[in-house]
């Protein structure tokens, strides 16, 4: 005989996943949307972390002589990444140079050259560069770690004012050509001189970011030795001029800021 159980009898309904969030066949649209959802997240993280850093600028200043005259072509070379030389622009709320590593981003760099006693017009090509990693220690190895001393025919070519550099040692990042005279040349169209021929100023921006460590003491007491050759960014000033009696200079002023990230 069939007994009923006793109570009402329960209608259970079987549990599956809502709609709204059930998987869907992946879809061109539905994968462009994802895309772009996370790089929107990425941006608003980055824009996060920017506003956390802790920025400075340093400066450094050079004043030199570029001697011609018994010789019909130079170089001069000058190393910019020596934290231990450079000196603050501004106070910071925090003290970057106290931090153990730090981080360079550019270089700015302004530049002024004056004509001397030279008796003929002095061709300039100058050049920002840096090291190239395969060939960075040969190079120093050849010049006994000073650039003022790269040889002519295997690190660079002079062939009157023209100047190549050497792209197996060197990355180049700004190039500059220009001739500066001892004489205003005459201005054919005003009737006047112009006295931008006795001199020349110009400047450039170079981003280069390179990570500075220290290794018993913070970043800014670096030397020239303490940083990495592919860390270091140079200024290579060729000059070229007819020779003539006695030695003629022309001054080359540069300054320099950096700015670095914490």
């Amino acid at each position: 005989m069939y007994i009923m159980a006793y109570g009402r009898r329960r209608n259970f309904r079987k549990r599956g996943i809502k709609k709204s969030i059930a998987w869907k066949k992946p879809t061109a649209q539905n994968q462009k949307r994802q895309l772009w959802n996370l790089s929107k997240q990425v941006g608003r993280l980055q824009t996060v972390q920017r506003s956390l850093r802790n920025y400075g600028r340093y400066g450094l200043e050079f004043d030199t002589e570029l001697a011609t005259g018994l010789f019909t072509h130079g170089v001069k070379a000058i190393n910019l990444t020596i934290p231990a030389n450079w000196s603050n622009i501004f106070d910071n709320p925090v003290d970057l140079g106290a931090m153990f590593k730090a981080k360079t981003l550019s270089y700015q760099l302004d530049n002024i050259i004056t004509s001397g006693s030279h008796l003929n017009p002095v061709t300039y090509t100058y050049f920002v560069v840096s090291l190239k990693s395969l060939t960075s220690m040969s190079l120093l190895n050849d010049t006994s770690g000073d650039l003022n001393n790269i040889i002519d025919g295997r690190h660079y070519s002079a062939i009157g004012g023209l100047v190549h550099i050497n792209r197996k040692y060197f990355n180049v990042h700004y190039v500059k050509k220009f001739v500066v005279t001892s004489v205003e040349f005459n201005d054919s169209l005003s009737g006047g001189s112009n006295p931008q021929t006795t001199y020349k100023r110009f400047g450039c921006k170079v981003k280069f970011p390179r990570m500075l460590l220290g290794d018993q003491y913070a970043w800014r007491g670096l030397t020239k030795d303490d940083i990495k050759p592919t860390s270091r960014l140079y200024v290579l000033c060729f000059y070229n001029s007819p020779a003539e009696f006695g030695i003629a200079s022309n001054n080359w002023k540069m300054n320099v800021v950096n700015t670095v990230v914490g």
